[in-house]
């Protein structure tokens, strides 16, 4: 995720965000997966001793998937996430299109089009030639 401030969306800032994106660090500590792991499963199993919240998860169950699976199946699934899982899905996240959210005065903002291209240049060294200042 990346913020620009929409009254200062120039060429200088879409480059900053580029080398962000490029220099992303895909690896982490193995006791930081195992933390988030235990912390998400410490949540699912909180979230369900509560009844409104076990009635939304059933109902949510069923009209998504047609069945519902008992909380010790997900648990499961969790704990079956390895690192080249997260790995896996913040790749694809950053090679996907991005979100453009301009609240304010827009009238400095370029299309969408154009962010997208310099946003998805490997190399963000010609990105100036899209923007006007």
């Amino acid at each position: 995720m990346f913020k620009i401030d929409v009254n200062s969306v120039n060429s200088q800032s879409l480059l900053e965000s580029q080398k962000e994106k490029q220099n992303f660090n895909f690896f982490f500590k193995k006791d930081e997966l195992s933390r988030a792991k235990t912390q998400l499963q410490s949540m699912l199993f909180m979230n369900l001793e509560q009844r409104p919240v076990l009635f939304e998860d059933v109902a949510r169950q069923v009209l998504s998937r047609g069945k519902r699976e008992q909380a010790q199946y997900y648990f499961d699934r969790i704990q079956a996430i390895e690192e080249s899982d997260i790995q896996r899905v913040a790749k694809q996240m950053l090679e996907s299109s991005p979100a453009v959210v301009a609240l304010g005065r827009l009238n400095g903002v370029q299309p969408y089009e154009k962010i997208k291209k310099i946003l998805s240049q490997k190399s963000a060294t010609k990105s100036k030639k899209f923007f006007r200042s």
